[in-house]
């Protein structure tokens, strides 16, 4: 197929925001839109939060700031399994900031600046596609780095992850005075897959040889369908791997934007970087924002919202099957995370005709090919969110099932 152009249509962003907007039912965004559980409105509503939101010297310390910080820090350590640390200056090291797409910047800033201090300014990047189009667009904004994208189709199979396909990419991107660097998703974003134990532990090993960094966003890797503890980098990281990772609240939670995001760093050169980067963009991150999250965090550790969410995703996928059965609809079943993948290939229509036909009928939905990034775009998928009210999303499914019933082209 056609290498892909800015005019193929809209980016991720852009369909989303048609979606929120023009859609009554909305499928399209992977943010959580769910009634919130009475712990959230009560925290939300904390006169309590307010009053410290406002506070400032003499009320407000150093030490109230050092308590604030080490709560959220344990909050959110807890809930993704992260271990703990003595303190903010022990590995591995976690950083708050604003979002999800923030803490992805700042990564790629701290690797710029790693590469211009060990005199390697140029950048070699090796990731996967089909991925979510704002790793494609944060590293096409930087001249000074070449993206390598490996196609994620084993065995002639769309998104099935493949490992030697990807460390073969990694050796032949390696060059003298050149940074490189691995990016991955575990789980990826619109796939579902992810990186097993082996696999991420062995892309780690090879990283650690090669002298390359190894960042993984882990945005999905405790929320959604999955069953199995999803292998996250920070628990099988081998010595010497230098080493970042992502995850921020909104693809958990939600709530409409209210939302923070987290670099972790496995390595003291690197942190050293991320917090310079950090530096450029926020004085620092709004104190409410720091208070609310630790206690939803800590509410929904203690409720099983991870659990109740999971049976969300889980229910609305069976019913996103059973009613799309009777057309020529395929559903890709994802094995992780909040979001499936619709194959439309045999309606004769593609994925941005799909999403158009859909949006006239009041359901927003997210064409597939902009996560694919190269050569390689097929033009049949859409994407749909799964964590949506039960009731809401049958109604949007047999909506689809009814647009498209007889379109076998």
């Amino acid at each position: 197929m056609a290498k892909k152009t800015p005019q193929d249509g809209p980016t991720l962003t852009v369909q989303e925001l048609e979606a929120a907007h023009l859609a009554r039912f909305d499928l399209g965004p992977g943010y959580p839109q769910l009634p919130v559980p009475e712990y959230v409105t009560r925290i939300y509503l904390d006169d309590r939060i307010e009053a410290m939101s406002l506070q400032t010297a003499p009320a407000w310390t150093p030490a109230s700031q050092a308590s604030m910080d080490k709560e959220l820090d344990s909050a959110v350590r807890a809930f993704i399994g992260l271990p703990t640390t003595a303190g903010r200056d022990e590995p591995p090291y976690l950083r708050t900031t604003f979002t999800g797409s923030t803490a992805l910047d700042r990564v790629v800033s701290s690797v710029k600046r790693f590469a211009r201090a060990v005199k390697a300014p140029e950048i070699d990047v090796v990731t996967t596609t089909p991925s979510i189009d704002i790793m494609r667009l944060f590293l096409e904004e930087h001249a000074e780095i070449k993206p390598h994208f490996v196609e994620s189709r084993k065995r002639n199979r769309m998104g099935a992850l493949d490992v030697d396909r990807l460390r073969t990419a990694l050796r032949a991107a390696k060059a003298d005075r050149r940074t490189l660097v691995c990016l991955l998703t575990s789980p990826e974003n619109p796939t579902g897959e992810h990186w097993s134990e082996v696999e991420l532990r062995g892309i780690a090993e090879d990283c650690v040889e090669l002298d390359a960094i190894l960042i993984v966003d882990h945005t999905f890797a405790v929320s959604g369908v999955q069953s199995e503890t999803i292998p996250k980098i920070w628990d099988l990281a081998p010595s010497g791997l230098r080493w970042l990772a992502t995850w921020d609240t909104g693809k958990t939670f939600g709530l409409n934007e209210d939302k923070l995001g987290f670099i972790v760093a496995g390595d003291r050169g690197l942190v050293d970087f991320v917090d310079e980067a950090l530096a450029v963009m926020q004085f620092g991150v709004a104190r409410r924002q720091k208070l609310f999250f630790t206690q939803v965090i800590q509410e929904a550790i203690d409720s099983d919202y991870l659990g109740e969410l999971r049976t969300v995703c889980r229910q609305n996928l069976a019913v996103l099957v059973k009613g799309l059965k009777g057309t020529s609809i395929k559903v890709r079943k994802p094995s992780a995370g909040s979001m499936a993948l619709l194959d439309f290939s045999a309606t004769g229509y593609t994925d941005e005709e799909v999403r158009q036909a859909l949006l006239r009928e009041n359901v927003g939905v997210i064409s597939g090919n902009v996560f694919f990034h190269g050569d390689w775009v097929p033009r049949s998928y859409v994407r749909v969110a799964l964590a949506r009210p039960a009731e809401h999303f049958a109604d949007a499914v047999e909506l689809i099932a009814k647009r498209f019933a007889g379109s076998a082209g």
